[in-house]
This record gives structure tokens, C-alpha cells and sequence, in this order.
């Protein structure tokens, strides 16, 4: 019969087994910790068959989020459709606030600042800056929402993989990303009569390229 030292030392030997599998597989959906748990449960086996055990469900979750993700994108029937990406105005954080995912970076909005043409509005630690950054700072962080054209079987809240990126459903209009995919001035020249025009920038131009070779990469797969 198993002593309580022994089964500590082997949780911390299956511990230490899930923590190097999730360091190597760093796409892993948070909710694999769920069916990780379940085998935390075992005390029949070794820790070096349980993360044996355990590799085989997370190569076996990723391959299912790649053929998902890659299913996507073909539009199949139910599945969720993008037609492009963009970045939130104002109007767009106000009304989704409660379901942005908190980000602790810096990040921009589309939206000019009302009085100075060359600052655009950025989020900071999950608050609107409205005095915002002038247009060439390149501390600021691209954080993109995909622009929904169909929801399938998706809702609100549901999260969905992208280029290898997860998104949140804030709405049925956008699916915005966990994170920053760079860092970037809005614009690189600040001469310009439309020079906090989201339509005119740089950054739109960085958005969309991004887009577009994500999806290229993931219909090619």
C-alpha cells in the first residue's frame, strides 16, 4: 500500500511531466487542464506511463484544434466565417467592455483623438487613453478583431483559433485576439491631412496583410 510520501512524490513527478509537455506544446487549450485532471486522479501507474498517457491526449486535442481551425476557414456548414480583421474604434470597446478579455499592455484603437489630429486612442492596462499616442509611437501593440460574416454554431464567449492566435467572441460582429500580434506606429508619417485615419494607415495595412496570410497558410494546410 502506497505511504501519502510516496503519492506526493508522485504527483510531483506527473506535475512536472504536464509541465514540460504544455512548455513544448504551447498551442494547448486552458481547457486541457480539465482532462489533465482526470488522470491526476490515477494512483495505478507510474508518473513516466501517466505523461505517456498525457502526451497522447494533448497531441491528440492539438491535431483536433488544427483540423478545426483549418475546417474553419474551408466555411464549412456550422463553422464560423472572417471576411477580414480590424481594429476596435471607442464606440466598439465601450459597448464589448465586459467581454474584452483584460490584456495588461498597451494597445491601439482606430479611433483619432478629438482634439490633436495626430494622436488615435490606445487601451492601457485595460482602460481607454483618449489623449491616446501620437501616430509614429511604436509602443503600442496591434491587437486585431476578426470582422465575423457568419457565426455557425458559435456564440458569444466561445473562443476560436486563428493563424495559430485564439480569439474571444465579443459579439456577433467580432472576434477579438488574446493578444498583441506586434508592435507598431500607427502611422509613419505624420504630414498628412488624414494622418489618424484608420482607412489611411500603416497599421491598416499591417492588419490586413496579417489577415491574409494567416488564411493563406491555413487553406493551404
Amino acid at each position: 500500500m502506497e505511504t501519502t510520501k510516496s503519492k506526493k512524490k508522485i504527483d510531483s513527478d506527473i506535475r512536472r511531466h504536464i509541465d514540460d509537455l504544455l512548455y513544448i506544446e504551447k498551442c494547448v487549450s486552458d481547457r486541457i487542464h480539465a482532462e489533465i485532471g482526470e488522470f491526476l486522479m490515477g494512483r495505478g501507474q507510474t508518473a513516466e506511463e501517466l505523461g505517456d498517457r498525457l502526451k497522447y491526449v494533448i497531441e491528440e486535442r492539438i491535431d483536433c484544434m488544427k483540423a478545426d481551425e483549418k475546417r474553419v476557414q474551408k466555411g464549412e456548414k456550422g463553422d464560423i466565417k472572417f471576411s477580414g480583421a480590424t481594429l476596435l474604434s471607442k464606440e466598439d470597446y465601450v459597448k464589448y467592455e465586459k467581454r474584452i478579455p483584460i490584456l495588461c499592455d498597451t494597445w491601439w484603437l482606430k479611433t483619432p483623438c478629438e482634439f490633436i489630429k495626430e494622436r488615435v486612442m490606445i487601451v492601457r492596462d485595460a482602460h481607454i487613453w483618449e489623449d491616446g499616442y501620437f501616430v509614429l509611437n511604436t509602443n503600442a501593440g496591434v491587437r486585431p478583431a476578426l470582422v465575423i460574416s457568419q457565426m455557425g454554431c458559435y456564440k458569444v464567449g466561445d473562443t476560436v483559433s486563428f493563424g495559430g492566435i485564439s480569439f474571444t467572441i465579443i459579439s456577433s460582429k467580432y472576434a477579438l485576439c488574446d493578444q498583441v500580434i506586434g508592435y507598431g506606429a500607427f502611422r509613419k508619417v505624420k504630414n498628412a491631412d488624414n494622418v489618424s485615419d484608420y482607412n489611411a494607415s500603416d497599421i491598416k495595412k499591417y492588419v490586413d496583410l496579417w489577415f491574409a496570410n494567416a488564411q493563406k497558410a491555413l487553406l493551404a494546410k
